[in-house]
């Protein structure tokens, strides 16, 4: 973040890290300088990666949640009766197609991450005068 120069996160390459001034080349922009003093965060991109976890723990409470249901009604009725065996197809018939699809819906999203770093000048920062770095940079204004 920086007061007074834009009113948008802005995402870009760093060019230069001066004394006093970062010089960052936004997406899509001209090459800017940004005085030290404007800067109020500093954040590094962590790269895009995706939600396959997520998306495999809720098709997975889906179809636990499914097969528990389906096998309340059907074990329910006295003349049925329900072995180890028929619980464990009814999970990989209804529990595990839900999983795969979680899975598959979270591989398909992809989000960026940003990681808050210290404003350069300070030593935990790592970034010195002139030094360029390969990722991308967020430095919100």
């Amino acid at each position: 973040m920086a007061r007074g120069i834009t009113a948008r996160p802005l995402v870009g390459v760093v060019n230069e890290w001066r004394r006093d001034t970062l010089v960052i080349r936004p997406l899509q922009r001209p090459t800017m300088s940004i005085p030290r003093t404007a800067l109020t965060r500093l954040e590094v991109s962590q790269g895009r990666h995706s939600h396959w976890v997520r998306g495999a723990a809720i098709g997975l409470a889906t179809g636990l949640a499914a097969s528990g249901l389906f096998l309340a009604a059907f074990c329910s009725d006295l003349d049925t009766s329900c072995h180890a065996d028929t619980v464990g197809k009814v999970v990989a018939l209804i529990g595990l197609p839900p999983t795969v699809i979680g899975v598959g819906i979270g591989l398909a999203i992809r989000s960026e991450r940003w990681e808050r770093i210290p404003l350069p000048g300070s030593q935990a920062a790592g970034l010195g005068d002139g030094h360029r770095v390969a990722a991308g940079l967020r430095v919100s204004f």
